[in-house]
């Protein structure tokens, strides 16, 4: 018996909520921000997590953080941390 077709979630964190819009629907899935009816900012979460496979036409929540209106206090998008050298001789650049 042959699987149904599944369509893989994008990586939506990051984006400007309009392009996450456009993302999810090139993609084959559904936005439904879980957050009111905030529908400018960046989307700072999702669920579920990008590289999961779906059923398509699914339906992926989001939280989106409004941004522009001069509060600050936003999210900021940090990097993951760099692998350890595993010789355990430390950063050649920081001698």
């Amino acid at each position: 018996m042959q699987e149904p077709e599944k369509v893989l979630v994008p990586a939506l964190v990051g984006l400007d909520f309009a392009d996450a819009t456009r993302l999810a629907a090139l993609s084959g899935i559904a936005l439904d921000p879980i957050t009111g009816p905030v529908r400018e900012g960046a989307v700072t979460g999702q669920q579920p997590l990008a590289g999961t496979t779906v059923p398509p036409g699914s339906t992926v929540q989001v939280t989106v953080e409004e941004t522009g209106r001069g509060g600050g206090g936003g999210s900021a998008l940090i990097p993951p941390p760099t692998p350890l050298d595993p010789t355990g001789a430390g950063d050649p650049a920081g001698v």
